[in-house]
Protein backbone atom coordinates (compact mmCIF):
# COMPACT_ATOMS: atom_id res chain seq x y z
CA UNK A 1 0.00 0.00 0.00
CA UNK A 2 1.44 3.25 -1.28
CA UNK A 3 0.63 6.41 0.60
CA UNK A 4 1.10 9.76 -1.04
CA UNK A 5 2.78 12.62 0.91
CA UNK A 6 0.78 15.92 0.93
CA UNK A 7 4.37 17.74 -0.40
CA UNK A 8 5.05 15.00 -2.91
CA UNK A 9 2.31 16.43 -5.22
CA UNK A 10 4.72 19.31 -7.41
CA UNK A 11 1.65 21.37 -8.46
CA UNK A 12 -0.06 21.27 -4.53
CA UNK A 13 3.52 21.93 -3.45
CA UNK A 14 4.24 24.55 -5.93
CA UNK A 15 1.00 26.82 -5.48
CA UNK A 16 -0.01 28.30 -2.19
CA UNK A 17 -3.66 27.68 -1.02
CA UNK A 18 -5.78 30.38 -1.51
CA UNK A 19 -8.49 32.06 -0.20
CA UNK A 20 -11.97 32.14 -1.11
CA UNK A 21 -12.07 35.82 -2.13
CA UNK A 22 -8.57 35.63 -4.36
CA UNK A 23 -9.58 35.25 -8.00
CA UNK A 24 -6.12 34.45 -10.10
CA UNK A 25 -5.54 34.27 -13.51
CA UNK A 26 -3.65 31.07 -13.19
CA UNK A 27 -5.15 27.99 -13.49
CA UNK A 28 -5.81 26.22 -9.78
CA UNK A 29 -8.29 24.83 -7.54
CA UNK A 30 -11.16 27.93 -8.04
CA UNK A 31 -9.70 28.86 -11.69
CA UNK A 32 -9.59 25.69 -13.79
CA UNK A 33 -9.00 27.22 -16.72
CA UNK A 34 -6.48 30.37 -15.98
CA UNK A 35 -9.57 32.53 -17.36
CA UNK A 36 -10.10 36.33 -16.01
CA UNK A 37 -13.99 36.54 -13.68
CA UNK A 38 -16.07 38.08 -16.52
CA UNK A 39 -16.63 42.13 -14.87
CA UNK A 40 -19.81 44.11 -15.17
CA UNK A 41 -18.55 46.88 -17.02
CA UNK A 42 -16.75 44.18 -19.52
CA UNK A 43 -20.64 42.62 -19.86
CA UNK A 44 -21.90 45.61 -21.00
CA UNK A 45 -18.66 46.44 -23.00
CA UNK A 46 -19.53 43.12 -24.83
CA UNK A 47 -22.94 43.97 -25.73
CA UNK A 48 -22.12 47.05 -26.99
CA UNK A 49 -19.67 45.69 -29.39
CA UNK A 50 -22.19 43.20 -30.10
CA UNK A 51 -25.06 45.79 -31.13
CA UNK A 52 -22.07 47.68 -32.59
CA UNK A 53 -21.47 44.59 -35.30
CA UNK A 54 -25.38 44.25 -35.37
CA UNK A 55 -25.63 47.94 -37.03
CA UNK A 56 -22.56 47.13 -39.54
CA UNK A 57 -23.52 43.87 -41.10
CA UNK A 58 -27.34 44.98 -40.67
CA UNK A 59 -26.42 48.83 -42.73
CA UNK A 60 -23.89 46.78 -45.36
CA UNK A 61 -26.72 43.83 -46.48
CA UNK A 62 -29.50 46.00 -46.74
CA UNK A 63 -28.35 47.84 -49.39
CA UNK A 64 -28.38 44.05 -51.95
CA UNK A 65 -31.38 43.12 -49.95
CA UNK A 66 -33.74 46.44 -50.30
CA UNK A 67 -36.03 44.97 -52.60
CA UNK A 68 -37.10 41.58 -49.80
CA UNK A 69 -37.21 44.29 -46.96
CA UNK A 70 -39.53 45.91 -48.91
CA UNK A 71 -42.06 43.62 -49.48
CA UNK A 72 -41.33 41.96 -46.19
CA UNK A 73 -42.59 45.85 -44.82
CA UNK A 74 -44.94 46.71 -47.36
CA UNK A 75 -46.41 43.44 -49.26
CA UNK A 76 -47.13 39.55 -48.06
CA UNK A 77 -43.41 38.85 -47.59
CA UNK A 78 -41.42 36.65 -45.16
CA UNK A 79 -42.27 39.10 -41.64
CA UNK A 80 -38.96 37.47 -40.32
CA UNK A 81 -36.77 39.64 -42.70
CA UNK A 82 -38.73 42.56 -41.57
CA UNK A 83 -38.08 41.76 -37.48
CA UNK A 84 -34.57 41.64 -38.95
CA UNK A 85 -33.84 45.00 -40.03
CA UNK A 86 -36.58 46.89 -37.49
CA UNK A 87 -34.09 47.41 -35.22
CA UNK A 88 -31.81 49.12 -38.00
CA UNK A 89 -34.78 51.14 -38.84
CA UNK A 90 -35.20 52.70 -35.64
CA UNK A 91 -32.07 53.71 -35.26
CA UNK A 92 -32.04 55.53 -38.47
CA UNK A 93 -35.09 56.83 -37.00
CA UNK A 94 -33.26 58.04 -33.78
CA UNK A 95 -30.17 59.00 -35.71
CA UNK A 96 -30.59 61.36 -38.60
CA UNK A 97 -26.75 60.87 -39.50
CA UNK A 98 -27.08 56.90 -39.89
CA UNK A 99 -30.02 57.05 -41.59
CA UNK A 100 -28.79 59.44 -44.38
CA UNK A 101 -25.59 57.14 -44.62
CA UNK A 102 -28.34 54.02 -44.76
CA UNK A 103 -30.34 55.72 -47.59
CA UNK A 104 -27.11 56.58 -49.78
CA UNK A 105 -26.41 53.02 -49.06
CA UNK A 106 -29.64 51.51 -50.36
CA UNK A 107 -30.08 54.42 -53.22
CA UNK A 108 -26.52 53.42 -54.66
CA UNK A 109 -27.87 49.55 -54.74
CA UNK A 110 -31.18 49.97 -55.87
CA UNK A 111 -30.73 53.01 -58.71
Amino acid sequence: MHVEHPTSNPISAATPPLRETEVTTEAGPTNPKGRRRRTWIRFFADIVLYLLIYVVIAGVSIGPLFWIWYGAVYANGPKWFARLYLPLALLCEICPPLGWLVNAWINWWIL
